[in-house]
């Protein structure tokens, strides 16, 4: 009986987690170990994450911090007031950005903000502690910050002291010894001693006993219950904080750290035991792989601490081989699912495999027939060829799968195309499909697929390829060589089918028409590889991607032709699979292994043994099911990887300003330019450096940074690995900075980090100078105009003079006559 779509869907979303995590812990995790070369002691005892995603990691040789690309290690060098160089707890405080931190000889603070650090003074009731070593810190909020030190717990008073508080023992009057504090959900605080569980009582100020327990040691608090460790072997109890209901579970070894998934599985870490995982519905313990020489499994069975860090990764803390982190996001390998004869798998090599839109899995093989995969129930159905069975399917050598826009599964076999019929749970000939159509029985198929607008497309092994158009109800067929006759079929985004055989390249549009032929001429001569086309794929960017015997091969368009794949760790390979998985990742099967290339770097991971991938023949087919799950089909045998539960690219870098200089002068860092917002720099100021960094846990590959100064130009500049940038003179004005990560995928932070900065004038440039210079100017302007009417006023005074003169005298002449 088929589901509804959105009820099976709502069904595999509750079950998948409990059917799924217990297959895939342990078998399908990937653990990536970080490089710590200025570690001396590869030791990490404690791990804390704060606002920006920086990781802080306690170890014998000091504090360091980690932001996916490099360590930076703090300790009493650079910091004196560190009590000693070895680190035991970490308390993060989100309001204040504080970072606590125990040590073997006493507890500081570490404001962010301010990079400044202050000594935390430990007063206890008597003289008689013996140590000062501060081995497990619990912190609500800057106020509410407990510890265990001197086998006591001691908590802050708000006046950089941190006073011991009363403990009662389950058996008044015995002398106990405190191990580790915690809060849970509802911010209750819990502490386990050497005889039971203890909680805090604010009333009264002082741990109250709450439950006997021998040799409890280790405590995790992990929403409300609490889970406690064992001495001495005795395994794991969880503790329901709310009803006191106590459960056991028989992990091996002394329980050293517990931590959750983001599944709600429970992660348990063992002081020589490696790490188990815990399925709290089912109470089934899984083991996780251990392998110090293989990359991607644990390396160490000495775990010392577990943090839940951000976007589903797992930090790891061991005693002997460093900083581990676990992507529950990804598998490092692919899980054999089932093998044929068993639970009605069929046998012979799976060349087709397709998922229908009720989400059930459709593999079929060149000699078994076909089968359904339940992949919620793991139950599979087989359907086979049985002539007294006129509903059974007409063949058992299948070819392809493809399903019509009504949902009707077209099959293709030797004997002709069949479509499946659920109300019978059977088969019958597509050619009884509509009235008039060409009789198909009998006839070989070698490929099938359907185009955008519904029609399904057909390749015969007689040489026809038939187009039929089931909304029209009508048919074409084309007719070619026998040698010519199309082997793979495939549509692109635009409609366009692309028609591959060991000969050529044949593409169709939309609308059925031939538009563009290449021959196997190689394509240094302009025609598609020697050997053929066996495989086509596009991927998520639309790239073409075209597999045959002489490897992989890049479609780049009409004008640039077909490039061949030049990796130097891909070999010329026979292409019998390509898909692409959530993450961009396009994976290609050569019949014995499989490539993984990332197309951005062109790096390539392959597949084989080593990965746990051991097929006993043949691979011929790769696909990829809504949920991210790839399937692999090969002879007799059916892999699954579970590539992607999470898309990747739902997950970007985070970028941060680091540290703003002007003059070769450190002005602001780390936390504090997170809320400076702008900066005003002087016209004497004319040099200021910028420097950034990243977050991205998810790969080890290279970070690059690009940046925007607008007010210069608002385009972004390429800056490489480079983690900072410096700029000089530029002129008075406001500008805005902006700097983003891409990864080695192309994934470009979603949010910039920015600071508005604004270089002033110098001050002859300033207002009050320009009004200075105005006056000074209108000054000279009125004075010069003065000068310049009492020049002209003189000379009028001495033309007038002259004038008069000459009058006077021409008077005297005219009295002499």
């Amino acid at each position: 009986m088929a589901f509804p779509p959105d009820k099976r869907f709502i069904t595999a979303l509750i079950v998948l987690l409990f059917i799924l995590s217990s297959s895939l812990i342990g078998e399908s995790l990937y653990f990536e170990k970080r490089d710590f070369s200025n570690l001396t002691i590869p030791s990490v005892s404690c791990i804390a994450q704060d606002n920006r995603g920086y990781i802080w990691v306690g170890t014998p040789g000091g504090l360091l911090r980690y932001d996916s690309r490099k360590p930076i290690l703090i300790n009493k060098k650079n910091f004196p007031v560190l009590p000693s160089d070895q680190i035991l707890s970490l308390g993060f405080v989100i309001d204040t950005e504080e970072l606590w931190i125990g040590t073997s000889g006493g507890m500081v603070r570490y404001s962010l903000q301010t990079n400044k650090m202050e000594r935390v003074q430990l007063r206890y009731r008597t003289s008689e502690k013996i140590s000062s070593a501060v081995v497990s810190i619990a912190v609500r909020d800057s106020k509410r910050v407990f510890a265990v030190s001197g086998n006591s717990i001691v908590r802050y008073n708000g006046d950089d002291n941190m006073e011991e508080i009363p403990v009662d023992p389950a058996i008044s009057g015995r002398n106990i010894d405190v191990y580790e504090v915690a809060f849970d959900a509802d911010g209750n605080l819990w502490a386990t001693a050497s005889d039971g569980l203890k909680r805090w009582d604010e009333n009264i100020s002082r741990f109250k006993h709450a439950q006997t327990l021998e040799n409890a040691f280790s405590l995790d608090a992990i929403g409300n219950n609490l889970w406690i460790g064992l001495g001495a072997g005795e395994g794991l109890i969880r503790y329901r904080s709310e009803s006191g209901i106590i459960e056991f579970f028989e992990v091996p070894g002394d329980t050293t750290a517990v931590a959750s998934d983001p599944d709600g599985l429970i992660w348990v870490g063992t002081e020589n035991d490696g790490i188990y995982i815990i399925n709290p519905g089912s109470g089934n313990i899984t083991s996780c792989d251990y392998d110090p020489e293989h990359p991607y499994k644990l390396p160490s069975k000495r775990i010392e601490s577990l943090f839940p860090g951000r976007n589903g990764r797992l930090w790891i803390g061991t005693a002997d081989t460093g900083l581990i982190s676990v992507d529950n996001n990804k598998s490092n390998h692919l899980s054999y699912i089932r093998r044929s004869g068993t639970n009605g798998l069929p046998s012979g090599s799976f060349q087709a495999i397709f998922e229908d839109s009720l989400g059930y899995i459709w593999v079929g093989s060149n000699l078994g027939g076909v089968a359904r995969i339940d992949p919620i129930t793991g139950s599979v159905h087989q359907y086979r060829n049985n002539p007294m069975d006129q509903f059974s399917i007409m063949s058992d050598h299948i070819s392809g799968i493809v399903e019509d826009d009504t949902g009707r599964l077209w099959i293709g076999t030797d004997k002709g195309p069949a479509l499946y019929l659920p109300e019978v749970d059977g088969f019958e000939p597509a050619g009884n499909m509509i009235s008039g159509w060409p009789d198909f029985r009998g006839q070989k198929v070698i490929a099938l697929v359907r185009g955008l607008d519904g029609s399904i497309w057909i390749s015969f092994m007689n040489g026809s390829l038939y187009r039929l158009n089931l909304q029209e109800r009508e048919y074409k067929v084309y007719n070619f060589p026998s040698s010519t006759v199309p082997a793979v079929l495939f549509i692109d985004e635009k409609g366009t089918l692309w028609a591959g055989s060991g000969k050529n390249l044949r593409l169709f549009n939309s609308k059925g028409e031939l538009i563009r032929t290449w021959q196997a001429t190689g394509i240094e001569n302009g025609g598609i590889q020697q050997g053929g086309i066996t495989e086509i794929f596009s991927d998520s960017r639309g790239q073409i991607w075209l597999g045959g015997p002489s490897g992989l091969s890049m479609f780049k368009g009409f004008n640039k032709g077909i490039e061949l794949v030049a990796v130097p760790s891909l070999p010329l390979i026979n292409v019998s699979g390509i898909s692409e998985d959530d993450g961009g990742f396009i994976w290609v099967a050569d019949g014995r292994q499989i490539h993984i290339f990332n197309p951005d770097t062109e790096y390539i991971t392959t597949m084989g043994s080593e990965a746990g991938f051991t097929p006993s023949g043949f691979v011929s087919d790769l696909f990829i099911t809504r949920s991210g799950t790839m399937y692999v089909g090969a002879n007799n045998e059916i892999w699954n990887y579970n590539s992607f539960v999470i898309s990747p690219r739902s997950i970007t870098p985070e970028v941060y300003l680091e540290e703003l200089s002007i003059m070769n002068k450190v002005i602001a860092s780390g936390y504090s330019l997170d809320g400076m917002g702008s900066k005003t720099l002087n016209s004497d100021e004319k040099v200021f450096s910028i420097s950034f960094e990243a977050v991205d846990y998810r790969y080890l590959g290279t970070i690059d940074f690009q940046y925007q100064m607008q007010g210069v130009s608002d385009l972004w500049v390429d800056n490489g690995s480079n983690d900072s940038v410096t700029f000089a003179n530029l002129s008075p004005g406001n500008y805005l900075f902006s700097v983003r990560a891409v990864n080695n995928l192309g994934d470009i932070s979603r949010k910039e980090a920015s600071i508005s900065l604004k270089v002033e004038r110098s001050y002859w440039q300033r207002t009050p100078a320009l009004i200075m210079y105005l006056i000074v100017a209108v000054v000279l302007i009125v004075s010069l105009l003065q000068f310049w009417k009492g020049h002209l006023m003189k000379a009028q005074i001495t033309e007038l003079e002259e004038a008069r003169k000459k009058i006077i005298d021409a008077n005297k002449k005219l009295a002499f006559l």
